[in-house]
């Protein structure tokens, strides 16, 4: 079992499971903290692998210079012989005032070290930006909450 307690490094939700190149399952998760980190899953319980409780740490957020650096949701996929790391960074659901955009890191291996365009490590802060919002999103966020 994962969960989040008081003095770990981690917020304990978010769940992504991805296969490693063997077909092997590993659980990435983590918001806000000291950001995402990965662990392998063992294929025959479906729990935590015992044998291996290495805790890898793909990337993080928490020594930006104010409380908003939040990072959340990570979402790997393998591509060509990369493997990439989608996170959202920063504020969501405050209406026209959000700040949320998905950031990408790339990786020769599934855990890491995943870096961005410049080659900033995502453990370090970095992070491509591949979307964020612009036009009429944040019209329309607040036509949604206030119709």
């Amino acid at each position: 079992m994962l969960r989040s307690r008081a003095g770990d490094p981690w917020n304990a939700i978010d769940p992504n499971l991805v296969l490693d190149e063997n077909r092997e399952p590993w659980l990435a998760w983590g918001s806000f903290w000291e950001g995402i980190w990965m662990r392998k899953v063992d294929h025959f319980t479906g729990k935590l692998d015992a044998k291996d409780s290495t805790s890898c740490h793909l990337a993080d957020r928490s020594t930006g210079p104010d409380n908003t650096a939040a990072i959340e949701a990570p979402f790997i996929v393998f591509r060509g012989q990369h493997w990439y790391l989608f996170v959202s960074f920063d504020q969501c659901c405050q209406g026209v005032a959000s700040t949320y955009n998905m950031r990408l890191g790339r990786s020769a291996a599934l855990t890491g070290p995943y870096l961005d365009r410049n080659e900033i490590p995502l453990t370090e802060g970095g992070g491509t930006l591949i979307l964020s919002a612009y036009g009429g999103w944040p019209s329309l966020s607040s036509q949604t909450q206030n119709p």
